[in-house]
């Protein structure tokens, strides 16, 4: 009779070990590959947006109303969707900098035409590349 408990009980912890294995699986799923939105900015209280290129070392401030709408308007329609972790990566194109009249910086990296960092993860987005094209041909004309 004893042994008909202990297998019982082996077969429940087999099952529960399982479950509880099942569930993280499903969760880390559901938390890498849904697709995620950028933090919603308001253009009309950020006063500048500093994009600095990692490819020439160079930086340029965007203080036109209209432009900084524009620009942000393109980065509150990007959907996310988390690639891998960034830790211990280094290197990037554009580091792209909002100032707001007050409170914190908002700061992302635009590694490539559909590559967001913002540590500690690399995020897909879909969308537009716009956004690199235009930094990257404002960057190219600036060294020529």
């Amino acid at each position: 009779m004893k042994k008909k408990t202990e297998v019982k009980k082996k077969r429940h912890m087999g099952a529960v070990i399982l479950g509880i294995l099942l569930l993280t699986v499903i969760a880390a799923v559901i938390w890498l590959f849904i697709p995620v939105k950028m933090p919603a900015k308001d253009a009309s209280r950020i006063t500048a947006i500093r994009v600095f290129d990692g490819t020439y070392g160079k930086s340029i401030t965007i203080t036109d109303p209209n432009e900084i709408k524009e620009i942000v308007d393109t980065v509150n329609s990007f959907k996310l969707r988390r690639e891998k972790i960034s830790i211990g990566f280094v290197g990037y194109r554009f580091i792209v900098e909002f100032e707001p009249e007050s409170g914190k910086w908002d700061r992302f990296i635009l590694n490539s035409g559909n590559t967001i960092r913002q540590d500690p993860f690399f995020y897909h987005y879909e969308g537009s590349t716009h956004l690199y094209n235009y930094f990257d041909k404002i960057f190219d004309e600036m060294n020529q």
